[in-house]
């Protein structure tokens, strides 16, 4: 199940995909987190959550990315630890981002995502996999410019992956401007005021 976001580092994303996620492991069984983090540095948080090893302190650091350092990420940490510490089962937890990006389109960087995510469910075929990424790599997307993480997964895995977009209605936030499809970002956030979405739109019909 891929799971979504508009933007990154939003408290309310956050907080609903840990709602999400804490119903995947207690009702449906999951027993898979997979992040849009960096490989290597995200096996110390797999092993903060199965040892209760490490402070809080470093551990966000297992993230990579400055817009996952939260209190809400945290949150979702500190319950698959508790979780696990007193469930009887064990919740693995993995980055499935490229460790080093240079040089790799957002085709490629979201291949190799797709083919992580695969490794991880070919050590065991029986995983359920909560994929926590932005909405662009979890969706379906496939052009000339950009295909997308979940479009390489359901590609492979047919009707056994489902992916989730979040949006919001209004408000304001602070994005780095650019495009999946060509890759290219601006440097430095820039603060964007959304105007309430247009007659007609998901946003707008949730929103009522």
């Amino acid at each position: 199940v891929g799971l979504g976001e508009a933007t990154h580092g939003n408290k309310e994303f956050s907080q609903i995909k840990h709602r999400l996620i804490k119903f995947l492991v207690t009702e449906m069984g999951f027993d898979t987190v997979a992040f849009e983090c960096p490989e290597q540095q995200a096996k110390k948080i797999n092993d903060y959550i199965k040892t209760g090893k490490g402070s809080e302190d470093q551990i966000l650091e297992g993230l990579g990315y400055e817009v996952w350092k939260t209190q809400e990420v945290l949150d979702l940490i500190n319950w698959l630890r508790d979780f696990n510490s007193t469930s009887g089962r064990n919740v693995r937890f993995y980055g499935c981002d490229v460790d080093d990006q240079t040089g790799l389109s957002s085709i490629e960087r979201d291949k190799k995502m797709a083919e992580n995510v695969l490794r991880v469910l070919k050590e065991k075929p029986d995983s359920k996999i909560a994929l926590w990424a932005h909405n662009a790599h979890v969706s379906y997307a496939d052009s000339s410019n950009f295909k997308a993480l979940g479009r390489n997964l359901r590609d492979e895995l047919r009707d056994r992956y489902i992916s989730f977009g979040m949006l919001f209605n209004q408000g304001s936030t602070n994005a780095r401007v650019g495009s999946f499809e060509t890759g290219k970002f601006s440097n430095k956030p820039t603060p964007v005021s959304l105007e309430p979405a247009s007659l007609g739109s998901y946003e707008y019909f949730f929103a009522q």
